[in-house]
Protein backbone atom coordinates (compact mmCIF):
# COMPACT_ATOMS: atom_id res chain seq x y z
CA UNK A 1 0.00 0.00 0.00
CA UNK A 2 0.96 3.38 -1.02
CA UNK A 3 2.76 5.76 2.32
CA UNK A 4 0.18 8.11 1.72
CA UNK A 5 -2.58 5.59 2.46
CA UNK A 6 -0.69 3.94 5.59
CA UNK A 7 -1.99 6.99 7.29
CA UNK A 8 -5.82 5.99 7.23
CA UNK A 9 -5.30 2.59 8.28
CA UNK A 10 -6.72 3.23 11.98
CA UNK A 11 -10.13 4.82 10.35
CA UNK A 12 -10.29 1.79 8.25
CA UNK A 13 -10.35 -0.47 10.90
CA UNK A 14 -12.71 1.52 12.40
CA UNK A 15 -15.23 1.28 10.18
CA UNK A 16 -14.48 -2.39 9.82
CA UNK A 17 -15.22 -2.93 13.01
CA UNK A 18 -18.50 -1.09 12.88
CA UNK A 19 -19.85 -4.32 11.56
CA UNK A 20 -17.95 -7.14 11.15
CA UNK A 21 -20.03 -9.16 9.15
CA UNK A 22 -19.52 -7.08 6.02
CA UNK A 23 -16.57 -7.91 3.24
CA UNK A 24 -15.75 -4.00 2.30
CA UNK A 25 -14.65 -2.70 -0.77
CA UNK A 26 -11.71 0.02 0.47
CA UNK A 27 -11.33 2.30 -2.22
CA UNK A 28 -8.49 5.40 -2.05
CA UNK A 29 -9.76 8.03 -4.63
CA UNK A 30 -7.52 10.87 -6.62
CA UNK A 31 -8.35 13.64 -4.53
CA UNK A 32 -6.80 11.00 -1.19
CA UNK A 33 -9.86 10.80 0.42
CA UNK A 34 -10.81 7.03 0.72
CA UNK A 35 -14.28 5.81 0.63
CA UNK A 36 -15.60 1.82 2.30
CA UNK A 37 -18.90 0.46 0.34
CA UNK A 38 -20.35 -3.01 1.36
CA UNK A 39 -23.03 -3.39 -1.54
CA UNK A 40 -24.21 -1.85 -4.84
CA UNK A 41 -26.43 0.96 -3.57
CA UNK A 42 -23.03 2.33 -2.02
CA UNK A 43 -21.22 2.01 -5.18
CA UNK A 44 -23.74 3.69 -6.81
CA UNK A 45 -23.46 6.39 -4.51
CA UNK A 46 -19.78 5.93 -4.53
CA UNK A 47 -20.54 6.38 -8.45
CA UNK A 48 -22.07 9.61 -8.46
CA UNK A 49 -19.86 11.59 -5.89
CA UNK A 50 -16.76 10.75 -8.60
CA UNK A 51 -19.00 11.56 -11.22
CA UNK A 52 -19.91 14.98 -9.67
CA UNK A 53 -15.90 15.85 -8.53
CA UNK A 54 -14.26 14.29 -11.80
CA UNK A 55 -12.80 11.43 -8.89
CA UNK A 56 -11.41 8.08 -9.77
CA UNK A 57 -10.48 5.25 -7.73
CA UNK A 58 -6.09 4.77 -7.21
CA UNK A 59 -6.64 2.13 -5.47
CA UNK A 60 -8.98 -0.31 -4.33
CA UNK A 61 -8.81 -3.69 -1.80
CA UNK A 62 -11.55 -5.97 -0.41
CA UNK A 63 -11.38 -6.34 3.17
CA UNK A 64 -12.49 -9.14 5.76
CA UNK A 65 -11.86 -8.64 9.13
CA UNK A 66 -7.97 -9.35 9.05
CA UNK A 67 -7.93 -10.55 5.29
CA UNK A 68 -7.39 -7.89 2.86
CA UNK A 69 -7.09 -8.68 -1.29
CA UNK A 70 -5.52 -5.90 -3.52
CA UNK A 71 -7.02 -5.30 -6.84
CA UNK A 72 -4.73 -3.72 -8.99
CA UNK A 73 -6.75 -0.64 -10.82
CA UNK A 74 -3.77 1.41 -11.78
CA UNK A 75 -4.18 1.00 -15.61
CA UNK A 76 -8.01 0.66 -15.60
CA UNK A 77 -10.26 3.03 -17.73
CA UNK A 78 -13.62 2.03 -15.84
CA UNK A 79 -14.41 -0.51 -12.64
CA UNK A 80 -17.33 -2.51 -12.13
CA UNK A 81 -18.82 -4.23 -9.23
CA UNK A 82 -21.83 -6.12 -8.70
CA UNK A 83 -22.71 -7.79 -5.65
CA UNK A 84 -24.88 -11.02 -6.22
CA UNK A 85 -25.63 -14.39 -4.59
CA UNK A 86 -24.77 -17.43 -6.06
CA UNK A 87 -26.42 -21.12 -5.63
CA UNK A 88 -27.21 -24.85 -7.01
CA UNK A 89 -30.41 -26.94 -6.93
CA UNK A 90 -30.66 -28.52 -3.20
CA UNK A 91 -27.45 -26.67 -2.82
CA UNK A 92 -26.39 -23.91 -0.57
CA UNK A 93 -25.72 -20.31 -1.61
CA UNK A 94 -23.04 -18.12 -1.31
CA UNK A 95 -22.43 -14.39 -1.78
CA UNK A 96 -20.21 -13.35 -4.07
CA UNK A 97 -18.46 -9.75 -5.45
CA UNK A 98 -17.50 -9.07 -8.90
CA UNK A 99 -14.97 -6.72 -9.82
CA UNK A 100 -14.47 -5.88 -13.48
CA UNK A 101 -11.72 -3.96 -14.75
CA UNK A 102 -11.77 -1.79 -18.77
CA UNK A 103 -8.88 -2.13 -20.51
CA UNK A 104 -8.83 -1.49 -24.26
CA UNK A 105 -12.65 -1.77 -24.78
CA UNK A 106 -12.41 -5.29 -22.58
CA UNK A 107 -14.04 -5.80 -19.31
CA UNK A 108 -11.78 -8.51 -17.47
CA UNK A 109 -14.20 -9.57 -14.39
CA UNK A 110 -13.19 -11.59 -11.00
CA UNK A 111 -15.76 -13.18 -9.07
CA UNK A 112 -14.74 -13.50 -5.48
CA UNK A 113 -17.11 -15.38 -2.89
CA UNK A 114 -17.12 -13.20 0.58
CA UNK A 115 -16.37 -13.12 2.72
CA UNK A 116 -13.38 -15.97 1.66
CA UNK A 117 -12.03 -13.52 -0.80
CA UNK A 118 -11.33 -16.31 -2.64
CA UNK A 119 -11.61 -16.40 -6.74
CA UNK A 120 -14.43 -18.54 -7.90
CA UNK A 121 -13.89 -17.40 -11.57
CA UNK A 122 -12.62 -15.01 -14.05
CA UNK A 123 -13.00 -13.99 -17.60
CA UNK A 124 -13.16 -11.79 -20.13
CA UNK A 125 -16.70 -9.80 -20.87
CA UNK A 126 -18.12 -6.98 -22.89
CA UNK A 127 -18.77 -3.66 -21.90
CA UNK A 128 -22.78 -4.69 -22.21
CA UNK A 129 -22.04 -7.61 -20.25
CA UNK A 130 -22.14 -5.09 -17.19
CA UNK A 131 -24.81 -2.85 -15.39
CA UNK A 132 -23.98 0.75 -16.55
CA UNK A 133 -25.04 2.04 -13.24
CA UNK A 134 -22.31 0.14 -11.35
CA UNK A 135 -19.42 1.03 -13.99
CA UNK A 136 -17.26 4.18 -12.45
CA UNK A 137 -15.07 5.55 -15.60
CA UNK A 138 -11.83 6.81 -15.62
CA UNK A 139 -12.33 10.43 -17.33
CA UNK A 140 -8.92 11.42 -17.87
CA UNK A 141 -8.60 7.65 -19.62
CA UNK A 142 -11.18 7.71 -21.45
CA UNK A 143 -11.50 11.36 -23.27
CA UNK A 144 -12.72 10.20 -26.48
CA UNK A 145 -15.53 7.97 -24.91
CA UNK A 146 -19.25 8.66 -25.81
CA UNK A 147 -21.84 9.09 -22.95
Amino acid sequence: MHDQYQIKFNQIVEKARSDRKVTWIVCFLTDGKFEMVKNCKEWRELKAHCEKNNLFIEYLYLQFRSNSVNIDVSDCEAIYFINSVTATMGGSSKETYTIGKFKDGKVFKTIWNVPELLIENQFEDEEGGCFSETIIWNEKKTKNREK
